[in-house]
């Protein structure tokens, strides 16, 4: 009975978990990729980014954890064939998933602290070569997940065995190199940007003037608000944390009950829902958001007059755009 009302919950949560997560991603990536403005930022094409990440995931993930659940309540039990594949594709998935968000949360970080050292790579590169770079980060992470962790998987699992059993020595290094690393490495340059932010604060206004190159790399003529990365940070390392206790408790065969571990899962795909929420403490996409909508489109919020009058000579001619 324990078990059944377990499932119950978690397929309730698994499937507000996939309406809203779709919602607020789908809003917060068409409302930046409508705008120029905005989307030739590379802040916002890595934030892009990561809100592709989380719709794929709901699509191939979420969803398939809401179905499956729905059949074991249906019939009561699920045969062993069925429980490894979903258990080596939730594996995998879930995995890859986390170290394509850690590492494009480490380059929105290092972002924003080359935003307050006023790092100028037109100054520094070619044309050629910063667009390159961007590039090279924006696929950095993409490139890390869908290879590394496959082939990294099929090195640490335990052979001859029906369901992927990972050895857990070597899943210690695996956490470190591929989680507990980009978690690191966030947590660094975080801490790194509030210093020097609390440095310069003291000296005068946190703005960036003149900058073409730091524009090109996603930074405004304002210093952003370090809460929505301090935010940032803060989800995935929970989300890690609760991830990882999942993990090493499916591999090591124990339980802390069944509430328990379905309150385990919850929490540890809240990220899918809360990352799209901290964007906003991101002024320009704040704005944009207010704005935008799916039946306006680009064009203009309501109320704004876009007359024109021109003057020749003694006539006006009225141009409504």
């Amino acid at each position: 009975m324990e078990s059944h009302t377990s499932l119950i919950i978690l397929g309730c949560a698994t499937f507000a978990a996939v309406l809203l997560g779709l919602f607020v991603n789908i809003w917060l990536f068409a409302s930046i990729i409508t705008s120029r403005e905005i989307r030739v930022r590379m802040r916002n094409q890595i934030i892009c980014s990561i809100l592709i990440l989380h719709l794929l995931e709901i699509v191939f993930m979420q969803s398939i954890t809401f179905f499956k659940t729905i059949d074991i309540l249906w019939v009561m039990e699920w045969p062993l064939f069925k429980t490894c594949y979903y258990l080596d594709y939730s594996l995998s998935m879930s995995l890859i998933e986390t170290v394509i968000s850690d590492y494009l949360i480490v380059i929105v970080c290092a972002i924003f602290l080359a935003q307050l050292l006023e790092f100028d790579p037109a100054t520094r590169l070619t044309p050629v070569t910063l667009r390159l770079g961007k590039l090279a980060f924006l696929s950095f992470p993409w490139v890390l997940g869908l290879i590394a962790i496959p082939v990294s998987l099929e090195l640490i699992a335990v052979k001859d065995y029906p369901c992927v059993k990972i050895d857990t020595s070597k899943h210690y290094v695996f956490c470190v190199i591929y989680t507990i690393l980009p978690i690191c490495l966030s947590i660094m340059l975080i801490s790194a940007a509030l210093l020097l932010r609390w440095r310069r604060f003291r000296l005068g206004p946190l703005t960036v003037q003149n900058n073409t190159g730091v524009q090109q790399m996603g930074l405004g003529a304002e210093i952003d608000n370090p809460l929505a990365y301090i935010a940032a940070v803060a989800v995935c390392v929970l989300c890690e944390i609760v991830s990882i206790f999942i993990i090493f408790e499916a591999s090591s065969g124990h339980s802390r009950g069944v509430y328990f571990n379905t309150a385990a899962q919850i929490l540890a795909q809240s990220r899918l829902v809360l990352l799209p929420f901290v964007w906003l403490f991101l002024r320009d996409i704040r704005e944009r958001v207010k704005t935008w909508r799916i039946w306006h489109g680009t064009g203009p919020a309501p109320g704004v007059d876009l007359s024109v009058t021109y003057n020749y000579g003694d006539e006006n001619t009225g141009f409504e755009l």
